[in-house]
Protein backbone atom coordinates (compact mmCIF):
# COMPACT_ATOMS: atom_id res chain seq x y z
CA UNK A 1 0.00 0.00 0.00
CA UNK A 2 1.40 3.34 -0.98
CA UNK A 3 2.16 5.54 2.02
CA UNK A 4 1.35 8.86 0.25
CA UNK A 5 -2.25 7.88 -0.64
CA UNK A 6 -4.76 10.46 0.44
CA UNK A 7 -7.91 9.90 2.45
CA UNK A 8 -10.28 10.52 -0.46
CA UNK A 9 -8.37 8.06 -2.60
CA UNK A 10 -8.53 5.39 0.17
CA UNK A 11 -12.23 5.94 0.52
CA UNK A 12 -12.73 5.38 -3.22
CA UNK A 13 -10.69 2.13 -3.12
CA UNK A 14 -12.63 0.88 -0.06
CA UNK A 15 -15.93 1.49 -1.79
CA UNK A 16 -14.60 -0.30 -4.89
CA UNK A 17 -13.79 -3.42 -2.79
CA UNK A 18 -17.38 -3.52 -1.45
CA UNK A 19 -16.81 -2.00 1.99
CA UNK A 20 -19.01 0.62 3.61
CA UNK A 21 -17.24 3.86 4.53
CA UNK A 22 -18.19 7.24 5.99
CA UNK A 23 -16.70 10.73 5.87
CA UNK A 24 -15.66 10.50 9.54
CA UNK A 25 -13.31 7.53 9.02
CA UNK A 26 -9.58 8.17 9.43
CA UNK A 27 -6.85 7.23 6.98
CA UNK A 28 -5.59 4.41 9.21
CA UNK A 29 -9.06 2.91 9.58
CA UNK A 30 -9.62 3.08 5.83
CA UNK A 31 -6.31 1.27 5.23
CA UNK A 32 -7.36 -1.44 7.67
CA UNK A 33 -10.72 -1.91 5.95
CA UNK A 34 -9.09 -2.25 2.50
CA UNK A 35 -6.45 -4.72 3.69
CA UNK A 36 -9.13 -6.83 5.46
CA UNK A 37 -11.51 -6.86 2.53
CA UNK A 38 -12.17 -10.04 0.50
CA UNK A 39 -11.14 -8.37 -2.76
CA UNK A 40 -7.69 -7.52 -1.44
CA UNK A 41 -7.29 -10.97 0.05
CA UNK A 42 -8.33 -12.62 -3.21
CA UNK A 43 -6.31 -10.33 -5.55
CA UNK A 44 -4.15 -7.78 -3.75
CA UNK A 45 -2.26 -6.86 -6.93
CA UNK A 46 -5.36 -5.63 -8.72
CA UNK A 47 -6.36 -3.57 -5.70
CA UNK A 48 -2.90 -1.97 -5.57
CA UNK A 49 -2.92 -1.32 -9.33
CA UNK A 50 -6.27 0.39 -8.97
CA UNK A 51 -4.86 2.43 -6.10
CA UNK A 52 -1.81 3.41 -8.19
CA UNK A 53 -3.98 4.45 -11.12
CA UNK A 54 -5.97 6.75 -8.88
CA UNK A 55 -2.78 8.28 -7.47
CA UNK A 56 -1.23 8.71 -10.96
CA UNK A 57 -4.39 10.38 -12.24
CA UNK A 58 -4.30 12.77 -9.35
CA UNK A 59 -0.61 13.53 -9.93
CA UNK A 60 -1.22 14.17 -13.62
CA UNK A 61 -3.97 16.58 -12.76
CA UNK A 62 -1.72 18.32 -10.27
CA UNK A 63 1.09 18.57 -12.82
CA UNK A 64 -1.31 19.88 -15.46
CA UNK A 65 -2.63 22.40 -13.02
CA UNK A 66 0.87 23.47 -12.05
CA UNK A 67 1.88 23.74 -15.71
CA UNK A 68 -1.23 25.73 -16.51
CA UNK A 69 -0.62 28.00 -13.56
CA UNK A 70 3.02 28.43 -14.60
CA UNK A 71 2.04 29.22 -18.17
CA UNK A 72 -0.54 31.67 -16.94
CA UNK A 73 2.04 33.24 -14.69
CA UNK A 74 4.56 33.54 -17.53
CA UNK A 75 1.90 34.97 -19.82
CA UNK A 76 0.92 37.46 -17.17
CA UNK A 77 4.54 38.45 -16.66
CA UNK A 78 4.95 38.80 -20.43
CA UNK A 79 1.85 40.97 -20.66
CA UNK A 80 3.08 43.01 -17.71
CA UNK A 81 6.48 43.46 -19.39
CA UNK A 82 4.89 44.49 -22.70
CA UNK A 83 2.65 46.90 -20.86
CA UNK A 84 5.63 48.43 -19.03
CA UNK A 85 7.53 48.69 -22.32
CA UNK A 86 4.58 50.33 -24.03
CA UNK A 87 4.13 52.74 -21.14
CA UNK A 88 7.83 53.62 -21.28
CA UNK A 89 7.60 54.22 -25.04
CA UNK A 90 4.51 56.37 -24.61
CA UNK A 91 6.24 58.33 -21.85
CA UNK A 92 9.27 58.83 -24.12
CA UNK A 93 7.09 60.03 -26.99
CA UNK A 94 5.22 62.35 -24.65
CA UNK A 95 8.49 63.75 -23.30
CA UNK A 96 9.75 64.25 -26.87
CA UNK A 97 6.56 66.05 -27.87
CA UNK A 98 6.69 68.19 -24.72
CA UNK A 99 10.31 69.07 -25.49
CA UNK A 100 9.44 70.04 -29.08
CA UNK A 101 6.57 72.18 -27.85
CA UNK A 102 8.85 73.83 -25.29
CA UNK A 103 11.56 74.45 -27.89
CA UNK A 104 9.01 76.00 -30.23
CA UNK A 105 7.75 78.21 -27.43
CA UNK A 106 11.31 79.26 -26.57
CA UNK A 107 12.01 79.97 -30.26
CA UNK A 108 8.92 82.18 -30.49
CA UNK A 109 9.93 83.99 -27.31
CA UNK A 110 13.44 84.55 -28.69
CA UNK A 111 11.99 85.88 -31.95
CA UNK A 112 9.79 88.30 -30.00
CA UNK A 113 12.76 89.40 -27.89
CA UNK A 114 14.94 89.95 -31.00
CA UNK A 115 12.18 91.93 -32.68
CA UNK A 116 11.63 94.04 -29.59
CA UNK A 117 15.39 94.52 -29.22
CA UNK A 118 15.66 95.74 -32.83
CA UNK A 119 12.76 98.13 -32.28
CA UNK A 120 14.32 99.49 -29.10
CA UNK A 121 17.75 99.70 -30.79
CA UNK A 122 16.35 101.55 -33.82
CA UNK A 123 14.40 103.86 -31.56
CA UNK A 124 17.50 104.50 -29.44
CA UNK A 125 19.68 105.12 -32.51
CA UNK A 126 17.10 107.47 -34.04
CA UNK A 127 16.75 109.35 -30.77
CA UNK A 128 20.54 109.46 -30.37
CA UNK A 129 21.10 110.75 -33.91
CA UNK A 130 18.31 113.30 -33.55
CA UNK A 131 19.69 114.43 -30.20
CA UNK A 132 23.23 114.64 -31.60
CA UNK A 133 22.06 116.64 -34.62
CA UNK A 134 20.01 118.92 -32.39
CA UNK A 135 22.97 119.35 -30.03
CA UNK A 136 25.47 120.00 -32.84
CA UNK A 137 23.24 122.08 -35.14
CA UNK A 138 24.35 125.43 -33.64
CA UNK A 139 27.98 124.36 -33.97
CA UNK A 140 27.45 123.19 -37.56
CA UNK A 141 25.76 126.46 -38.44
CA UNK A 142 28.61 128.38 -36.82
CA UNK A 143 31.21 126.36 -38.77
CA UNK A 144 29.28 126.98 -41.98
CA UNK A 145 29.18 130.71 -41.37
CA UNK A 146 32.88 130.73 -40.53
CA UNK A 147 33.83 128.64 -43.56
CA UNK A 148 31.84 130.30 -46.34
CA UNK A 149 33.26 133.82 -45.93
CA UNK A 150 36.72 132.28 -46.29
CA UNK A 151 35.64 130.67 -49.55
CA UNK A 152 34.24 133.99 -50.79
CA UNK A 153 37.46 135.73 -49.78
CA UNK A 154 39.50 133.12 -51.66
CA UNK A 155 37.33 133.67 -54.74
CA UNK A 156 38.01 137.40 -54.56
CA UNK A 157 41.77 136.82 -54.24
CA UNK A 158 41.72 134.39 -57.17
CA UNK A 159 39.80 136.93 -59.28
CA UNK A 160 42.33 139.59 -58.37
CA UNK A 161 45.22 137.28 -59.34
CA UNK A 162 43.69 136.47 -62.73
CA UNK A 163 43.06 140.17 -63.35
CA UNK A 164 46.73 140.97 -62.70
CA UNK A 165 47.82 138.20 -65.07
CA UNK A 166 45.61 139.66 -67.79
CA UNK A 167 47.02 143.13 -67.16
CA UNK A 168 50.59 141.81 -67.44
CA UNK A 169 49.90 140.06 -70.79
CA UNK A 170 49.84 142.48 -73.79
CA UNK A 171 48.41 139.77 -76.07
CA UNK A 172 45.13 139.50 -74.18
CA UNK A 173 43.37 142.11 -76.39
CA UNK A 174 44.14 142.85 -80.04
CA UNK A 175 46.48 145.78 -80.59
CA UNK A 176 43.94 147.82 -82.57
CA UNK A 177 41.62 147.75 -79.53
CA UNK A 178 44.33 148.82 -77.11
CA UNK A 179 44.65 152.32 -78.71
CA UNK A 180 48.41 152.48 -78.27
CA UNK A 181 48.06 150.99 -74.74
CA UNK A 182 48.66 147.34 -75.65
CA UNK A 183 50.78 146.78 -72.61
CA UNK A 184 47.84 147.56 -70.28
CA UNK A 185 44.61 146.43 -71.95
CA UNK A 186 42.65 146.04 -68.75
CA UNK A 187 43.24 149.60 -67.57
CA UNK A 188 42.50 151.06 -71.01
CA UNK A 189 39.40 148.99 -71.77
CA UNK A 190 37.69 149.04 -68.40
CA UNK A 191 34.30 149.06 -70.04
CA UNK A 192 35.07 145.67 -71.66
CA UNK A 193 36.30 143.73 -68.61
CA UNK A 194 34.32 142.87 -65.52
CA UNK A 195 35.18 140.70 -62.53
CA UNK A 196 32.76 138.58 -60.54
CA UNK A 197 32.90 139.62 -56.90
CA UNK A 198 30.47 139.04 -54.02
CA UNK A 199 28.20 141.92 -53.09
CA UNK A 200 28.94 143.64 -49.78
CA UNK A 201 26.44 145.26 -47.51
CA UNK A 202 27.47 147.54 -44.65
CA UNK A 203 31.01 146.15 -44.57
CA UNK A 204 29.85 142.45 -44.34
CA UNK A 205 30.52 140.04 -47.21
CA UNK A 206 27.61 137.97 -48.53
CA UNK A 207 28.06 134.28 -47.63
CA UNK A 208 27.97 131.44 -50.09
CA UNK A 209 24.57 130.97 -51.68
CA UNK A 210 23.91 134.74 -51.87
CA UNK A 211 23.46 136.68 -55.06
CA UNK A 212 26.59 137.99 -56.80
CA UNK A 213 27.00 141.12 -58.87
CA UNK A 214 29.77 142.40 -61.15
CA UNK A 215 31.90 145.49 -60.72
CA UNK A 216 34.15 147.07 -63.32
CA UNK A 217 37.83 146.64 -62.64
CA UNK A 218 39.34 149.83 -61.29
CA UNK A 219 42.96 150.97 -61.62
CA UNK A 220 44.84 150.80 -58.33
CA UNK A 221 46.56 153.94 -56.99
CA UNK A 222 49.97 152.38 -57.62
CA UNK A 223 49.14 151.79 -61.30
CA UNK A 224 47.83 155.31 -61.65
CA UNK A 225 51.20 156.54 -60.41
CA UNK A 226 53.00 154.35 -62.98
CA UNK A 227 50.75 155.59 -65.80
CA UNK A 228 51.29 159.18 -64.82
CA UNK A 229 55.04 158.57 -64.80
CA UNK A 230 54.86 157.14 -68.35
CA UNK A 231 52.96 160.18 -69.60
CA UNK A 232 55.43 162.61 -67.99
CA UNK A 233 58.52 160.94 -69.46
CA UNK A 234 57.02 160.12 -72.88
CA UNK A 235 58.20 156.50 -72.93
CA UNK A 236 58.32 154.53 -76.15
CA UNK A 237 56.29 151.35 -76.60
CA UNK A 238 59.35 149.22 -75.78
CA UNK A 239 60.13 151.29 -72.70
CA UNK A 240 56.46 151.09 -71.69
CA UNK A 241 56.56 147.28 -71.84
CA UNK A 242 59.70 147.18 -69.66
CA UNK A 243 58.08 149.66 -67.31
CA UNK A 244 54.95 147.45 -67.16
CA UNK A 245 57.01 144.34 -66.30
CA UNK A 246 58.74 146.21 -63.51
CA UNK A 247 55.34 147.32 -62.20
CA UNK A 248 54.07 143.72 -62.27
CA UNK A 249 57.14 142.50 -60.33
CA UNK A 250 56.77 145.22 -57.72
CA UNK A 251 53.05 144.59 -57.40
CA UNK A 252 53.43 140.81 -57.01
CA UNK A 253 56.28 141.34 -54.51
Amino acid sequence: MLPFVRKEELRIVAEETGETVTQEMKIAFLRKIILGSKAYKNDPESVENFMNSIVEARKRKEEQRETFELENKLEFEKITLEKAKLEAQLALEKAKMDKEVELERISLEKAKIRKRSREVSNSTISASVFEKISRNSPKLAENYVQCVPGVSSNMELETYRITNEIRADPLTIPEEEMEFRGHCPVDWCTNKFTALVPRKEEGVEKVRGSDFQTEECKTSPLREAYLKEEENYGLTERQGEEHEKEFSRNESG
